[in-house]
């Protein structure tokens, strides 16, 4: 894991921020293809998601198993991060490679997010 991964993961935003101005790419994957963004949602870090997007992380970018960040925060019940996410475009309806959505794979009834359930349906 690199660094970058393991601040997002631990939520230290100043050395991410370090990290990021000294050119570390803000989508770098670690051996799974998580990037910082994938790290940040999973541990959730809400501060650290809209840091990691305000430098143009890829809100779409897809993992090893072709999981978002969407995915990660539904599956992790982070409504907060989930809707931060949707807001920033995220794609309710991208697939993983076992054909699953942020959608479906979501159990929790978040009013705001069963307009886009409905959608990808």
């Amino acid at each position: 894991m690199d660094a970058i991964h393991a601040f997002a993961r631990e939520g230290e935003v100043d050395n991410l921020l370090k990290c990021i101005e000294s050119g570390v790419s803000v989508d770098q994957k670690d051996s799974e293809g998580r990037t910082p963004l994938h790290w940040a949602v999973d541990r959730g870090h809400l501060n650290m998601t809209e840091l990691l997007v305000s430098k143009n992380a890829n809100v779409n970018e897809k993992d090893n198993e072709g999981q978002t960040a969407l995915h990660y925060a539904v599956m992790c019940d982070r409504e907060g991060i989930a809707e931060f996410l949707v807001k920033q475009n995220a794609d309710t309806s991208a697939k993983d490679n076992d054909g699953n959505s942020p959608c479906d794979v979501c159990e929790s009834n978040w009013p705001w997010f069963q307009g886009a359930k409905e959608k990808s349906h």
